[in-house]
């Protein structure tokens, strides 16, 4: 059970003597002051579960500062699905589709929020482009910086090798994968706290073999491995 769906187990465990064993991210419980009654809350599901199982190294050593038995918790890393290769066809109406007319695609998936890093690497492209001038910047996913980096490509000269595709449906996103050179999301540290307890797309880009980009914030060291897988 995720750690909102922990009080149905605590529950089952009070009634018939289920155990259950909860799930812990990052910010769901991050975001709550420690001694807040939300936390107290939480610390409750916590202290009836049979185990908390930690996305990250990051995410359990947050849980024993939030007041988790270290004895309790385990760090199991999420996995990405197998990447399946796309038959040609398909690759190259994907590749017509989003007009990837480039080896050099930087591709970045995550919601278009400040901290996951989208505008640095709009920023980032007018040095790029002088070294790889056929390089293209693919930002998939929606959020509030949609704006943001459209502005801020077309004040750098490089709107045009910015694309801004929104969501992509999943076979799409495997071809987009397929096709970039690498994966990149320098995420950091939001307000309240707020970080990649271990970042999926990580573990998406690498089932594709391919190389990332990544911000050392909480839990992304233990997805990509720095001189190694990124």
């Amino acid at each position: 059970l995720p750690s909102s769906g922990g009080f149905a187990g605590v529950r089952a465990f009070r009634r018939r003597g289920i155990p259950f064993v909860t799930f812990a991210y990052a910010y769901e419980f991050l975001k709550f002051k420690r001694d807040s009654f939300p936390a107290r809350m939480l610390r409750a599901v916590y202290d009836k579960a049979k185990a908390v199982v930690a996305i990250s190294h990051f995410s359990r050593e947050r849980l024993i500062e939030f007041g988790v038995s270290p004895d309790k918790v385990r760090v199991v890393f999420p996995g990405a699905k197998p990447a399946i290769p796309l038959a040609a066809d398909v690759l190259e109406d994907i590749r017509r589709r989003y007009v990837v007319d480039t080896p050099r695609m930087i591709l970045s998936v995550g919601r278009l929020i400040p901290r996951k890093g989208q505008l640095d690497l709009v920023r980032a492209m007018p040095r790029i482009l002088r070294e790889f001038p056929d390089a293209l910047l693919m930002c998939v996913g929606r959020g509030p910086m949609m704006k943001d980096i459209l502005r801020t490509a077309h004040a750098l000269g490089v709107r045009e090798q910015v694309c801004c595709p929104g969501m992509v449906p999943d076979e799409e996103l495997s071809g987009l994968y397929q096709l970039c050179a690498l994966f990149a999301l320098p995420a950091g540290e939001g307000k309240g706290g707020h970080v990649e307890g271990f970042g999926l797309v990580y573990s998406e880009a690498h089932a594709h073999g391919k190389p990332v980009v990544a911000g050392r914030a909480g839990g992304a060291p233990d997805a990509v491995h720095d001189g190694e897988t990124g």
